[in-house]
């Protein structure tokens, strides 16, 4: 857990740097020690019931009445003047991060393996899935499900933390657990109408969700604080485009950024997550209106390394401030300290050695 910060106005004005891109003299960062998502997870998932117990079955369907919020966040007693912070940024709480809530709501079933640490949706709609777009309905047991957890989060706060929304996977990641990712590429081409009318519906419900979200959170010194930690002077929200990893850039321009564009256009402030292993959407995400873009860095050896990513990030800072997080060698994080201007730029870091990425590449 972090510390707090002796002076927030400070913290503040370095955040709103940030997204000015604003002359600094050194980026937002946050720097941990082999604590990446991506270690290895033995002990099956603990899963907490309403009632208290913990779920014994390793797999089993999520319904919205077996998630009580309290039994997914430590109780903080104590009121603070100001939040705590993990190195130069806000430490947050979002309703329950595993959850596929978007998918959910549009009424994918969500499978769980408590072994696999996996919370996986399931599609609705086969092979004719075009004959179906218009019976899509939001289920409001999952909305008002994530909704309260938003409620327990300000209630339990106390001023002790931020709270961000959710994950929230975006209009494409939604179209593809609904129909897979087989019909969502052949859609495309036999169907674009169709993909279209998909990707509005999900877009519509994402926007709503966020905003939402935001109108439960408090403000905090009249902004919002995203999922990243990154204050801003505004309402802020982060999204993503996991399933555009299936298409072409000119597909992505055509069929996804346009519905990320719309749901942009209803925050202040915005922030794209991205695989560093599916970077052939940049140039379309830096021309758009999306406010920072995110860069989350595949592990080896399933993504590109930090020297063979330099030339990217050098563009993308060009244009738009950027977040980099993942595993990293010391050496890479420095050379991201030594090639990247400070402006604009946010790195978390967790540090690995070279016996934990050459166990990693044996797993």
């Amino acid at each position: 857990m972090g510390v707090f910060m002796p002076n927030i106005d400070d913290l503040l004005e370095r955040h709103k740097a940030f997204w000015r891109k604003d002359d600094v003299d050194k980026p937002l960062l946050k720097v941990t020690r082999n604590n990446s998502i991506y270690g290895q997870q033995v002990a099956p998932m603990s899963f907490p019931l309403p009632d208290g117990n913990l779920m014994e079955d390793d797999v089993f369907y999520l319904e919205p009445d077996m998630l009580d919020p309290k039994r997914f966040y430590r109780t903080y007693d104590k009121a603070s003047e100001q939040p705590e912070t993990n190195g130069d940024l806000f430490h947050v709480e979002a309703p329950y991060l595993r959850v596929p809530w978007m998918e959910a709501i549009v009424g994918c079933p969500i499978r769980v393996s408590r072994q696999a640490h996996s919370m996986r949706t399931e599609h609705i709609f086969g092979n004719d899935w075009y004959n179906h777009v218009d019976s899509i309905k939001p289920d409001k047991r999952w909305k008002d499900k994530l909704l309260e957890f938003v409620d327990y989060l300000v209630g339990n706060s106390k001023g002790n933390y931020l709270i961000s929304n959710t994950l929230m996977r975006s209009p494409s990641d939604m179209v593809e657990a609904l129909i897979g990712g087989d019909n969502l590429c052949t859609g495309i081409y036999e169907y674009p109408d169709k993909i279209h009318s998909l990707m509005s519906i999900c877009a519509d419900v994402f926007a709503d969700m966020a905003k939402a979200q935001l109108d439960k959170t408090p403000a905090f010194h009249g902004g919002y604080c995203n999922y990243f930690g990154i204050w801003a002077e505004g309402t802020s929200m982060r999204t993503q485009d996991d399933a555009s990893a299936l298409v072409s850039p000119n597909h992505y321009k055509e069929f996804m950024l346009p519905y990320q564009e719309r749901i942009v256009s209803r925050f202040e402030y915005s922030t794209i997550h991205l695989h560093s292993g599916s970077l052939h959407t940049v140039d379309a995400v830096l021309d758009s209106s999306i406010s920072a873009v995110q860069v989350s860095i595949d592990p080896q050896p399933y993504g590109p390394t930090v020297t063979e990513l330099m030339p990217i990030f050098l563009k993308m800072q060009k244009k738009k401030p950027i977040l980099i997080e993942g595993p990293m060698l010391q050496y890479e994080f420095d050379e991201l300290l030594d090639k990247l201007s400070p402006n604009g730029l946010y790195i978390w870091a967790d540090i690995e050695s070279d016996e934990d990425r050459a166990r990693r590449k044996r797993m």
